[in-house]
């Protein structure tokens, strides 16, 4: 239930939906949502499970299927011999995904998933991964999705930067970023400094990144400064991805870990439990020599 009601706030109609709004009038969209209908009969599907992203004005649509479990992203089928050609191909799809949801292979299902829906997927698989596999692919989900802290419960969230806060405080001791009692100077941009900001879980420890990615880190028009300690720290980038995730995966496929020059984080994005970071205070101007 928690997904389709993402799916409502990403703005997807349900196919009940659709009808109800058109009311079996004809629209220029109408052949899009019949041929879908078509092709999820013709699978053996059930209709109810289509969902449309529907935009007037560059007459545009996104059709997706979700049954809870399976997702999958139906092209804008025009003609039955596109339905016909795409049968085998969506069938063996969806074989395969529920093949590697009962052998557990959680990790190539978000794979395989698109990055749009990875977090919805993320979230029908969340209670059957163990804590370090949650982690490892909420990191990776948040890194190439930019709806990853929208579309995941946030006390699930919380809990997964509580969990890798503990688990990685051992090695962060060591860590580079921070100084001898154990902070880190953290940096994110702003608008106005109101309890959303402050509160926010991704920092950087580079000005230069919170200006080149003012999306991930808020405006460019103003700069917070200020600190946390490694013990509120869910996950360091820079110095814990290479170790903590990608490891975990070339292991996995038997490949050289050794031989992987280390991952280099371009955002120097570090997550951090909200309201965690002290001694914050605005920069009023900073100038970034490129």
């Amino acid at each position: 239930m928690y997904n389709i009601e993402k799916l409502g706030k990403m703005g997807y109609l349900s196919i009940t939906e659709v009808e109800r709004l058109t009311k079996n009038k004809e629209t220029w969209y109408s052949d899009i949502i019949n041929n879908s209908k078509e092709l999820v009969k013709e699978l053996g599907w059930n209709k109810d499970n289509l969902y449309y992203y529907i935009v007037s004005v560059f007459e545009y649509v996104s059709t997706i299927y979700y049954d809870g479990t399976f997702i999958f992203s139906i092209p804008p089928l025009i003609t039955v011999d596109q339905i016909s050609d795409n049968i085998e191909r969506f069938s063996h799809l969806k074989e395969m995904y529920y093949q590697m949801y009962a052998e557990g292979e959680y990790s190539s299902i978000i794979c395989l998933t698109d990055n749009k829906y990875k977090a919805l997927v993320f979230n029908s698989l969340y209670e059957k991964m163990d804590k370090d596999q949650r982690l490892r692919e909420f990191l990776g989900i948040h890194k190439i999705c930019k709806n990853s802290l929208s579309a995941i419960p946030f006390k699930r969230i919380i809990d997964l930067l509580e969990y890798g806060s503990k688990s990685l405080l051992g090695k962060r001791v060591k860590s580079k970023l921070a100084d001898d009692q154990g902070y880190i100077t953290v940096y994110r941009g702003f608008e106005k400094a109101d309890k959303k900001t402050l509160s926010a879980i991704p920092w950087s420890t580079s000005i230069e990144s919170v200006l080149k990615y003012s999306d991930k880190f808020g405006s460019e028009d103003f700069v917070l400064m200020g600190k946390v300690h490694i013990s509120n720290v869910g996950f360091i980038y820079d110095e814990e991805y290479s170790d903590f995730v990608l490891r975990e995966e070339y292991e996995e496929e038997d490949g050289d870990y050794d031989s992987y020059i280390d991952y280099k984080d371009w955002e120097n994005e570090l997550l951090v439990i909200p309201n965690s970071v002290t001694d914050i205070r605005k920069l009023d101007r900073v100038k970034v020599e490129c």
